[in-house]
């Protein structure tokens, strides 16, 4: 339906007064941003593909290069002899770059990288990474009594057992329940002690509000339902499209979703004047307040389909503007290819001892390994 809910006051509709004024606008910021929504899920889906195609193959060929270079310190350093401390740090080098690759790489080339990490960190890499679950389980067990609220004590006695956690973490989360429970038994009494006093003005205007609310919701059903009951229809095809029309009408209603319901009135019984023509201002309001929680709620949908990193690993690239994604893109490739051949480079190099010096004094650890080495 493309007709947009508006307020209007007689056929000019210029004597609005503001708060019909900021009512008009939160409709129009609402259709714009459902606009919007469907706009950013197609633009998301499309960029994601045009980043996979361009940057995919970029960093498959890096990472062919990194693995390379990889095996080729492996191979040289048979050939030349580094001080003590030199090698220490070659061993470091290895086992850092090994490890990102055991991540990285496929099965074939992961299963010899698991042999070549043992070698230079002399432990399996099935001890080290039990050892590296351990440490992730601690700070696992600090999150969940963060996210939970209770203390979390011997976690990782039974971190690798999900039956035991799922059992340890339901048990703790029924007592938060009771907790819970009694704190809003505690509440409602409070409510009631309070119920029983006199109400205040402000109190009353509001539930006056209300009320009118929920009575102008109703006026808009029983008007719908008036003019689409499929009921007194002898035509069939009448009795399908008013069927169709009352399908929507009764969702509406049952949603308590007055917009909706007044899209509908408007749109099918558009030469009528709507519902809403005939609240004052202080009515107007509670419309108003719903229509802004509403957008509010839009506004977390649209962030949630656009690019981030649980729906496109490319997020970082994105841009609203096409040529700016564009030019983002093709640094990033411009990027990996450099780094392509700064491993290509490095192989090289590291054919003699004086190169194969540099290469370990020059390489940062612990950070990021060899994407962050000026050789």
């Amino acid at each position: 339906m493309q007709h947009t809910v508006q307020l209007s006051v007689g056929k000019q509709g210029n004597n609005l007064s503001k708060e019909q004024q900021k009512f008009n606008g939160l409709l129009e910021k609402i259709k714009q941003i459902k606009q919007n929504i469907v706009a950013m899920r197609s633009i998301n889906a499309q960029f994601h593909t045009q980043a996979a195609a361009i940057i995919a193959p970029a960093q498959q060929q890096s990472l062919e290069a990194n693995q390379q270079l990889v095996l080729e310190l492996d191979k040289i350093i048979a050939f030349h002899k580094l001080t003590k401390k030199q090698y220490q740090k070659f061993c470091s080098i290895m086992k850092a770059e090994l490890e990102d690759l055991i991540q990285r790489s496929a099965p074939k080339e992961k299963a010899e990288f698991k042999i070549l990490f043992e070698k230079y960190a002399n432990v399996s890499f099935e001890v080290y990474e039990q050892q590296q679950l351990s440490q992730i389980d601690g700070v696992a067990g600090d999150m969940l009594e963060y996210m939970f609220g209770f203390d979390i004590k011997g976690f990782s006695e039974f971190a690798n057992d999900p039956e035991k956690m799922q059992a340890f973490i339901q048990e703790k989360m029924r007592e938060q329940q009771e907790q819970q429970e009694q704190q809003q038994a505690a509440q409602q009494a409070r409510k009631e002690r309070i119920a029983e006093k006199p109400k205040t003005a402000a109190q009353l205007k509001k539930e006056a509000a209300e009320k009118e609310m929920s009575k102008t919701t109703k006026q808009i059903y029983m008007d719908l339902v008036k003019n689409f009951h499929p009921d007194q229809e002898q035509d069939e095809k009448e009795i399908l499209r008013k069927t169709a029309i009352m399908q929507e009408v009764v969702a509406a209603y049952q949603e308590d979703n007055f917009i909706k319901l007044l899209e509908l009135q408007m749109t099918l019984l558009e030469n009528r004047e709507n519902s809403l023509s005939k609240l004052d201002d202080k009515q107007l309001k509670h419309f108003t307040k719903v229509l802004q929680e509403q957008y509010r709620v839009l506004r977390e949908e649209y962030e949630a389909v656009s690019p981030n990193p649980s729906n496109n690993p490319y997020y970082e690239l994105f841009a609203e503007e096409e040529w700016v994604r564009k030019i983002k893109l093709e640094r990033a490739v411009a990027s990996i290819k450099q780094q392509t051949e700064q491993y290509v480079n490095t192989i090289e190099a590291i054919q003699t001892i004086d190169g194969l010096k540099k290469f370990v004094k020059q390489f940062q650890l612990p950070e990021m390994g060899m994407d962050f080495f000026n050789f």
